[in-house]
């Protein structure tokens, strides 16, 4: 089904219609295509063009009204021009961004305050946008008012704000009460004796702020380089299928294996934490995680699997009986009085479970070892944890197949190995665990015919143990992405225990876990682990609530990851890239920042902030512009910038989007339903200065191998910038797979926009505008509805499509 929308604001209109897009790129660098190029379909399209005659004019007179307002010297480049301060035991200055320090709380709010003059009229809508912070979080009031004596709000009353130590950018509109040419703008701070910084203020006729560039540009969204056709690189080409280790292609894990796994040697006890695991132990770890009654308290993260190390048979940490025979492979009752139960009320959970298992006794007890593996299939196992370093092939064939039979030929099975990949044994913990090449000269060499064929169901591996060092951290990043043995030499889904498998321990740590997490985080697979607690919340509040943003990222990158799954199983090309493999000739030594598909740019903090100095260079490939994620400053390429990771920063992971990139993304979730699509599906658009960009949306039953036989079906995004206009295409979703929705809710977020806009129409019926932009953001937020962010420069807007393939698009 087709579907037009106009936008409209001033001088320029935006339209969505179904035109499809056959525009060249010039000037600029084209992308590697995500998936299997398809034919250009038609559903939904977006184009900026001209308005007539009529509309300049209607803008002109609002730029000169607006001009009566505060829009000049917002940025607070003249000093204190045009603006008043009360200050009553407090000390202001004006350099760049008003900043105020209070010595104490004051007996009114307005005893410390910002003002300046305005004049408003009657009925007229406003719009205040202005970028704030505080030296601790706190509260602001901010109002419109008329004159002494009454001060009465002509705003509607006060606007209650809080604020951060961050820059953030706060927009509120209203109607003016009534009209007054001496009315206030007023910031009254003096609630509260912790300093405040403003900067960026605008207040404007009409729904959205005059759009004013930041003087704190390093703090608050901005534009940094000039829109203009950035040249292409002479070296830059698209990543090529891999072919250096061994020719294959990797098959697509199941969905939730995208998931977050916390795992540990043992879950102990509130008062013994280093204890060995029980049955009510393990569950209260995965309670805890769901926000149900455990001893632990309210930790609700997101996370997809509980992995059982090896003291379910029993013992203590420390303790090794359990890799041997009999002990490696049978219950000890007293701990796990019932197995089933337990599986049972985890899959009521939503987590999948793991259970680790070594290889002791495997061939001289091969019949009862293989019957105790069926014992904990029928229990409620959904996958093995391999840890055999030692004639571990011939196991992991007969346990495949034992798992193939178990869930059936169509299954894709979450199957996870030990592989070595550290680029020496320093970093080992008993170092022939970690030396590398060991898993090919065991596998590679003993079973060299079946080696693809256990690659094309298990597919999964992890480094091995790694000290939990910064060192350890830096070695996790060269071999998962880098090293012969990761990324770089096929082996698309290796990770790392996180963060390292000893050590790391304590708030004390926290940097270190942090930076592990979000390098995790953005690879195939995250997994906390360690002979020690691993738990989110193992280093304290600010770790906690710090792994649960970057986490919660992953998690709605999720329809961008799968996507590139699908990739490494087409194309052999990794979703963690090398930048020499992505950009060959640019930058083939560095070692520690990676593309994660092609849209996004990570840079993982592998040193501490004390060991870089509180900066970190980070290099951006030319012959593209490429975006801050957290800030949306804009750089050209071609030129290594410092970056701020300072503990003070440590929420963020350095993070870069290439411009012209369609990010998509879901909902905030906190396990992984492969019955459950995104709902809205958000389409995250970093509009090119000019040219084309598109993006292939991949989805399957994220269960079965019906993707192999074609069962899936493609979504195919396009974006195109123009002198004077923008075009955004929302194709129809192209094939069929079991469970595929009927409809589909989509969430535009197009971000970088300079343009402000006064109309949306959807064949030719106009939406409804919704003043506060957040409203548009909840997830049951209304279809046919747009709001702007003019202070951030994104335009949202909300609407539905059926996913069916009409009689237009079958021609």
């Amino acid at each position: 089904m087709s579907h037009h929308l106009t936008f409209t604001r001033r001088s320029p209109v935006l339209l969505l219609a179904a035109v499809p897009l056959l525009f060249a790129c010039t000037g600029t660098v084209d992308k590697g295509q995500p998936a299997s190029s398809l034919p250009v379909s038609s559903s939904v399209a977006a184009s900026v063009v001209s308005s007539a005659a009529s509309e300049a004019a209607s803008a002109s007179s609002v730029a000169m009204a607006a001009a009566s307002l505060l829009t000049s010297n917002g940025l607070f480049n003249a000093g204190q021009q045009d603006f008043v301060a009360f200050a009553e035991s407090a000390s202001v200055s004006f350099d760049g961004e008003f900043s105020v320090a209070i010595a104490q709380v004051s007996a009114n709010p307005w005893d410390v305050q910002l003002m300046h003059p305005v004049a408003i009229e009657a009925g007229k809508e406003y719009t205040l946008c202005y970028h704030a912070k505080a030296d601790a979080k706190r509260d602001i009031s901010v109002n419109v008012d008329d004159a002494a004596p009454d001060y009465a709000s002509l705003s509607g009353g006060a606007i209650e704000q809080s604020l951060s130590t961050q820059y953030q950018a706060f927009s509120h509109s209203f109607f003016a009460d009534a009209t007054d040419a001496t009315a206030r703008l007023t910031f009254n701070l003096g609630a509260s004796a912790i300093g405040v910084q403003l900067d960026n203020i605008s207040l404007a006729l009409g729904e959205s702020c005059a759009l004013l560039s930041s003087s704190s540009a390093s703090s608050v969204p901005s534009e940094a380089a000039s829109c203009e056709l950035v040249p292409p690189a002479v070296a830059a080409a698209s990543p090529v299928g891999l072919n250096l280790n061994r020719p294959k292609t990797e098959p697509m894990i199941p969905k939730w294996g995208l998931g977050f796994m916390q795992s540990q040697w043992g879950y102990g006890s509130p008062e013994a934490p280093f204890g060995y695991d029980t049955q009510e132990g393990f569950l209260n770890h995965a309670r805890a995680l769901r926000g149900l009654d455990n001893p632990y308290g309210d930790h609700t993260h997101p996370a997809d699997i509980m992995v059982l190390d090896m003291y379910w048979c029993g013992g203590t940490v420390g303790d090794f009986s359990c890799w041997d025979w009999p002990n490696n492979m049978r219950w000890d009752h007293a701990k796990f009085p019932d197995p089933k139960a337990m599986m049972d009320e985890l899959h009521a959970m939503n987590f999948k479970v793991i259970m680790n298992y070594h290889a002791g006794g495997f061939e001289s007890h091969n019949q009862e070892w293989m019957a105790a593996m069926q014992s904990h299939l029928d229990a409620g196992l959904d996958a093995p944890w391999l840890d055999f370093w030692s004639g571990g092939s011939k196991a992991e064939i007969q346990i495949w197949n034992k798992m193939r039979s178990h869930f059936g030929e169509d299954k894709r099975l979450m199957f996870m190995a030990r592989h070595y990949t550290l680029p020496n044994t320093e970093n080992a913990e008993g170092g022939e665990f970690n030396a590398a090449g060991v898993y090919q000269d065991g596998i590679g060499k003993e079973t060299p015919p079946n080696e693809d064929d256990i690659e094309k169901t298990m597919p999964v591996h992890w480094t091995g143990d790694v000290v939990g060092s910064w060192l350890g951290l830096e070695q996790s990043i060269e071999g998962v992405v880098y090293g012969p043995d990761g990324a770089m030499g096929g082996w698309s889904y290796l990770h790392t225990d996180t963060p390292g498998h000893s050590g790391v321990v304590g708030p004390q740590s926290t940097e270190l876990a942090l930076r592990w997490i979000q390098f995790s985080d953005f690879t195939t697979g995250t997994r906390n682990h360690g002979w020690t607690p691993r738990d989110v919340w193992s280093w304290g509040e600010m770790a906690e609530e710090y792994s649960y943003f970057s986490r919660m990222l992953r998690y709605r990158l999720l329809p961008y990851i799968y996507t590139y799954t699908n990739v490494i199983w087409e194309q052999a090309i990794p979703l963690t890239r090398p930048m020499k493999l992505a950009y060959p000739g640019q930058a083939d030594h560095l070692k520690f920042q990676y593309m994660f598909g092609d849209e996004l740019l990570v840079a993982p903090v592998y040193k501490s902030a004390a060991d870089f100095g509180g900066a970190m260079d980070v290099f951006l490939p030319a012959g593209e512009q490429w975006v801050d994620y957290w800030n949306h400053k804009v750089y050209n390429g071609n030129q290594t910038i410092k970056v701020d990771v300072r503990v003070e920063n440590l929420k963020h992971v350095p993070l870069y989007v290439k411009r012209g990139s369609i990010i998509p993304m879901g909902p905030e979730i906190l396990y992984i339903d492969t019955a459950v699509h995104p709902d809205p599906l958000t389409l995250d658009i970093y509009p090119k200065c000019a040219g084309e960009s598109r993006f292939t949306l991949h989805d399957d039953d994220g269960e079965s191998l019906g993707y192999q036989r074609g069962e899936y079906a493609r979504t195919e995004f396009a974006v195109e910038k123009f002198a004077d206009s923008l075009r955004v295409e929302v194709g129809a979703s192209v094939g069929e797979y079991s469970g595929k929705p009927t409809e589909q809710n989509y969430l535009l977020k197009i971000n970088l926009i300079d343009e402000a806009y006064r109309k949306v129409k959807h064949n030719n019926t106009e939406l409804t505008y919704v003043n506060d932009f957040n409203s548009l953001l909840e997830p049951q937020a209304a279809a046919g509805t747009w709001a702007l962010d003019a202070a951030r420069k994104i335009l949202y807007v909300r609407f539905s499509t059926d996913n069916t393939v009409d009689s237009f698009m079958k021609q």
